[in-house]
């Protein structure tokens, strides 16, 4: 499970060591880990081989990229931060996680959404059903 977080204990897949930002982990590592309430958003069809490498080449691309404290800050939904996600462009030197959903996506050619920090978490996910991206969300049980 490849993310952008600052809540794992758990030692990187890749290098095994436990740091902040892009990392991997085995799937069954991270339920563990939060006791199996992980939420999944599934594609509603699975990706061929083309669209898979193209997905895991762009998580190699941001691999160890740091997590973007004042991008997760910014994802409340208040005005002035809805207002700064808005107006700030996308940079993908630091992400945290709807910055590095929209550009994994986007890199599998899955979705072509500009300016990627604009979302929060929530409302990420929301979009993403509404418009057929994924599906409704499961929980993922060990």
């Amino acid at each position: 499970m490849a993310e952008s977080t600052t809540l794992s204990h758990l030692a990187d897949y890749t290098p095994g060591c436990v740091k902040s930002g892009v990392q991997a982990h085995p799937l069954k590592d991270r339920l563990t880990e939060h006791r199996g309430r992980i939420w999944h958003y599934p594609l509603p069809e699975p990706l061929g081989n083309f669209k898979s490498k193209l997905l895991w080449d762009g998580y190699r691309r941001h691999l160890h990229a740091k997590y973007e404290y004042a991008g997760a800050w910014h994802a409340r939904r208040t005005p002035r931060s809805r207002l700064i996600r808005r107006l700030s462009g996308e940079d993908l030197n630091s992400l945290y996680s709807p910055e590095f959903v929209v550009a994994m996506y986007r890199y599998a050619g899955i979705l072509d959404w500009q300016n990627a920090s604009k979302y929060s978490p929530n409302a990420l996910c929301q979009r993403l059903v509404e418009t057929g991206v994924c599906k409704p969300r499961r929980r993922l049980v060990l």
